[in-house]
């Protein structure tokens, strides 16, 4: 006990409050140090999901842009067919007009039987 007394008694108080103003000045320097790293990891990681935003948004834009021209070219060649279609049914009407109004008549037939009312 006396060894501690001894010890305390060569400690002023001037002494201590110099060191927890060191102690305080080395918390407040550390807080700063923690505080920027975080800030430039947030800033880092905020970085990398634009980045992968602006990806993602290129290749959904790339897709329809795919997908639009793709859909023309099916359009394009859904009216060539019908086109096709219908100069072939203008032939068979032509080449056999007895026919083609049996089969109109057939078929108008059916359309009346399947929406009378009983």
């Amino acid at each position: 006990m006396a060894d501690q007394k001894g010890a305390a008694e060569g400690v002023s108080a001037e002494d201590v409050a110099a060191e927890f103003a060191t102690l305080k000045a080395d918390i407040a320097r550390l807080t700063e140090t923690v505080r920027a790293l975080i800030a430039n990891e947030a800033e880092h990681a905020a970085g990398t999901v634009r980045g992968h935003a602006r990806a993602a948004a290129t290749k959904a834009g790339e897709a329809v842009d795919r997908l639009a021209t793709e859909g023309q070219a099916a359009a394009r060649e859904a009216k060539i067919k019908a086109g096709e279609a219908a100069t072939d049914l203008t032939h068979l009407v032509e080449r056999n007009p007895i026919g083609s109004v049996a089969a109109a008549f057939g078929i108008g037939f059916l359309i009346g039987l399947l929406t009378r009312r009983n």
